[in-house]
């Protein structure tokens, strides 16, 4: 009996540590599901929170993203602004040298052309000088040439006029020595019948007799003169000797002072 009561306890006993065993693993069974649930929620919790997060972060992003996207649009309009103001700067500076070249290379041009049309007209005007001076030295030539010829021709001429004036003058001399002779001649018979009539009529006539005698000397100064030279005394056209002293047989008796007819005799 008490084997079998022991038995109905080890029955009870191993039933109890069944049940025991069996609570203890629904026990650790309830524990891991409400453990598991737990983690779940809490997995879920941090899931969802990590998802507002994301979204937060997101919507975060985003905003810095848009922000930076709009400033790097910004800098890449001003940058690109910037660029194209150079690149039109340095368009306008290209653009200004390439006109500035070709202006001066039209300048160039020009100088070249009107240095080459001075150098033209220079060149001509020096021809036409060379012709001019080549024609006035010509002409120079001519003229002297002329002119010697001419002076020539006059030398001749005052040379023929000379030797015709030298002829002329020595007739004239010639026919001067011998009016001068008559003159003399005609002055002593003149003289002598007035002195002749002045003795006849008691007249002093030592005043004429002195008067004649000059005048004879006068007449002898000529007539030597006349034969001392044969050519005029002076070539130039001066008058010859006695030219001036040369008086008429008239003149003589102005000379006198009187003028007589004297009867001849």
């Amino acid at each position: 009996m008490e084997q079998q009561i022991d038995e109905e306890e080890d029955d009870e006993l191993r039933v109890y540590a069944e049940a025991k065993k069996k609570i203890a693993r629904l026990r650790r069974e309830k524990e891991l599901q409400a453990h598991q649930e737990k983690q779940e929620v809490r997995d879920h919790m941090i899931g969802y929170l990590g998802s507002l997060q994301k979204r937060a972060e997101a919507d975060n992003d985003t905003q810095i993203f848009r922000a930076r996207a709009q400033k790097e649009a910004k800098d890449l309009r001003d940058e690109q602004e910037k660029l194209e103001k150079q690149q039109k700067m340095r368009e306008s500076i290209t653009k200004h040298r390439f006109e500035t070249m070709k202006r001066h290379e039209a300048e160039r041009e020009m100088e070249e052309r009107e240095d080459a049309e001075m150098r033209r007209k220079k060149a001509e005007s020096d021809r036409l000088f060379l012709l001019y001076q080549q024609e006035k030295e010509k002409q120079r030539i001519q003229d002297a040439q002329v002119t010697a010829e001419f002076h020539l021709k006059q030398a001749q001429e005052r040379k023929d006029r000379q030797r015709d004036l030298k002829a002329s003058e020595m007739d004239e001399i010639q026919m001067d020595r011998h009016m001068n002779e008559v003159e003399k001649q005609q002055y002593q018979d003149y003289t002598g019948r007035v002195i002749s009539y002045m003795e006849e009529n008691g007249r002093n006539t030592y005043p004429m007799k002195r008067v004649v005698t000059d005048e004879i000397k006068r007449f002898d100064q000529l007539n030597h003169a006349y034969k001392k030279t044969d050519t005029p005394i002076n070539g130039n056209g001066e008058k010859k000797p006695g030219s001036q002293d040369k008086k008429t047989l008239d003149e003589t008796k102005k000379h006198l002072g009187f003028q007589w007819d004297i009867p001849n005799k």
